[in-house]
């Protein structure tokens, strides 16, 4: 009998410990909660090595990505969706804690991490979001925009939005390319 009790105490406990991951929402929302005021001020792009780690094939879904080992000059348009609640606090491709109120993003192939300057194109608003982890994994999904990013745009109504990605990179001696456009404007970068 003991055993019996035992066993139903651990199944109890498994399906408790299932519940609270970042699946157990089958839908993703804004926050539910009070966060405070909200810095809509972009990621400030600065030079940073990408991890090898990052730059390994994988699969989702069914489906095999190869990231892009150099984005220099990386320009791409598609729809940008946002990603929110269900996934705050938790860990993001690159190992980090994905935060919805930072100006971070999502991306299939781009290096990790790397630094976009999005473009709707539905407004002209533009935010800098650095990437720091992989998806969106939906047909015709360029790029998952934060809470906060997606917030900036103006995308969280309409939960899709048409937009422009243009890659910023900044290489080791402080060069600004946004896009495939060399620029001097030194604002962009972070100082090292």
């Amino acid at each position: 009998m003991r055993y019996i009790f035992t066993a139903l105490v651990c199944s109890i406990l498994l399906s408790a410990c299932a519940d609270s991951g970042r699946y157990h929402t089958k839908y993703d929302s804004p926050p539910d909660f009070h966060y405070g005021e909200l810095d809509l001020s972009d990621a400030v792009p600065r030079y940073e090595p990408y991890n090898p780690v990052n730059l390994r094939p994988y699969q989702v879904f069914g489906q095999y990505y190869t990231p892009m080992l150099s984005a220099k000059g990386f320009v791409q348009e598609g729809q940008a969706s946002w990603y929110g609640q269900k996934f705050h606090g938790h860990t993001t491709s690159n190992g980090e804690t994905y935060d919805m109120f930072a100006m971070t993003a999502a991306h299939k192939r781009l290096p990790l991490p790397s630094y976009v300057k999005v473009t709707n194109l539905d407004n002209d608003k533009t935010a800098i979001v650095r990437v720091n982890d992989r998806g969106p994994f939906h047909p015709g999904r360029v790029i998952d925009l934060s809470y906060a990013a997606a917030k900036k745009l103006d995308v969280i109504s309409t939960g899709v939005a048409n937009v422009k990605l243009e890659l910023v990179h900044v290489d080791a001696s402080g060069v600004v390319t946004v896009g495939n456009s060399q620029t001097k404007d030194r604002a962009l970068v972070a100082a090292p």
